[in-house]
């Protein structure tokens, strides 16, 4: 059995080219300019103002979104009725549409991640299905309208994909409910048609803080959203002062981490007495961060947990506290050590505290009195594998490089020992470091202070 099935998907997702995410610092900097998405959350959300005058969104990679997954999901953002009490087309009334859903379910289908969920899924939850009910179960839970009748209250024309990723108006009043897809925010945002007001997170989590700028995959907002009638005129606005979202996951392990959810639901595995939740939250680490995984299955006429996806979401709880350790690294006693020039190795954590990926970084840093252009430089491995570089470092400034490990040919620094290379764009060497082995959550130092 393995030990968390969900941070293994969300591995999965960032070694087939997933995002890397950075927020910024206390000082207002990205932790990782380099990241696919810039996550800007500004300023603590108050009942009185708009407290971030800039998008959430500060950047997000355009080669993300052109993958194969990502463009087939948001084909399918446009096919729902934003207001709860108008009719939705159910499966088979609408030939594009229908089409629209196939093609997402295909490619989707045959992805990494949702490989290793559906195996998951057989070898652990319902051992008996086959990949082609596993299929008809998925589309089921996710696409097929029900109506829900939570507090015996009816409510027609439900599904889960409008719900989780779309985002729909709530019965009375101006409120939104579900929309907890980070892409369809950051489409939205891109439109004019959100307007993230601040940050709102429970308790004494604060964003602008040490430990809340250290964590960016997760967005806890408030947020205004206009509606636009067929003509694309707005006409009204929703508002909900407390929502949330993953940040980063493909659209195909989000789907894979509430199907999972779904299945641990039905089969009672979704909370326990030793977490004191109520069943339908499942407590649960992820990118070194604690989060209580939010699940809710239909509710039936007889106010039973029904067969479809009502909403899933993740509700923040609090970072991991970091247990990192300093090590000096003595430079010279590993052969190829070359690390005094104006561009300089500093730190490293080759080994970090649960998953590598997107975990693994090094600083580098200028120590001249010039800026330097490290556009077209690379960073490599002792296999000589490369990651190429962006951007400029300003003088006695350090820049900090999430290793992408995007590909196999991409940098991996191995946990036993190995070598960080910095060549420059005409591929001469800047700096460059050995170190042995190495401790989990160690920061090897290589420069002596």
């Amino acid at each position: 059995m393995t030990s968390n099935i969900y941070q293994e998907l969300w591995d999965i997702d960032l070694k087939n080219g997933g995002c890397t995410v950075s927020g910024r610092d206390m000082q207002g900097n990205w932790v990782h300019p380099d990241a696919d998405i810039l996550v800007d959350e500004q300023l603590e959300a108050t009942s009185a103002s708009d407290a971030a005058p800039e998008p959430l969104f500060h950047f997000v990679n355009p080669d993300k979104l052109s993958r194969l997954t990502y463009t087939a999901f948001i084909d399918l953002l446009n096919n729902y009725v934003v207001n709860a009490r108008l009719s939705e087309d159910h499966l088979g009334d609408n030939a594009i549409e229908d089409q629209e859903i196939t093609r997402f379910m295909d490619v989707m289908l045959e992805t990494d991640v949702m490989r290793r969920a559906e195996a998951f899924v057989r070898a652990e939850l319902v051992s008996e299905l086959s990949a082609e009910a596993l299929r008809s179960e998925i589309l089921r839970m996710w696409f097929e309208l029900y109506t829900n009748h939570f507090n015996s209250i009816a409510i027609s024309h439900a599904s889960g994909f409008e719900h989780v990723m779309v985002g729909e108006g709530k019965l009375k009043g101006n409120g939104i409910g579900g929309y907890h897809s980070w892409i369809k925010f950051y489409l939205d945002e891109q439109s004019g048609r959100v307007d993230f007001r601040g940050f709102n997170y429970d308790g004494n989590f604060n964003r602008t803080s040490k430990a809340g700028a250290s964590f960016p995959y997760v967005a806890t907002v408030a947020m205004s959203w206009t509606q636009l009638d067929i003509r694309g005129q707005p006409v009204g606005k929703l508002n909900k002062d407390l929502g949330g979202f993953f940040i980063g996951p493909s659209p195909e392990l989000q789907m894979a981490l509430g199907t999972i959810a779904f299945y641990e639901s039905v089969a009672g595995r979704y909370s326990s007495a030793a977490t004191g939740l109520k069943n339908d939250q499942k407590a649960v680490m992820l990118m070194n961060g604690r989060f209580h995984l939010v699940l809710y299955r239909n509710t039936t006429e007889d106010q039973m947990g029904g067969d479809r996806i009502r909403s899933f979401w993740p509700k923040f709880i609090a970072p991991i506290e970091s247990t990192e350790a300093d090590v000096v690294v003595p430079v010279g006693e590993h052969a190829g050590d070359q690390n005094s020039g104006v561009v300089r190795i500093r730190r490293s954590l080759v080994n970090p505290e649960g998953s590598d990926f997107g975990r693994e970084w090094v600083e580098i840093e200028n120590t001249g009195s010039v800026i330097v252009d490290i556009t077209g430089w690379t960073l490599r491995d002792k296999s000589d594998r490369a990651q190429i570089l962006q951007g400029q470092i300003e003088p006695q400034k350090t820049r900090r490089i999430v290793v992408s490990r995007e590909t196999a040919a991409h940098p991996q620094l191995g946990n036993k020992g190995g070598q960080i290379v910095l060549r420059d764009g005409s591929d001469a060497l800047q700096a460059c470091v050995g170190y042995g082995a190495s401790g989990e959550g160690v920061v090897l130092h290589f420069v002596d202070e």
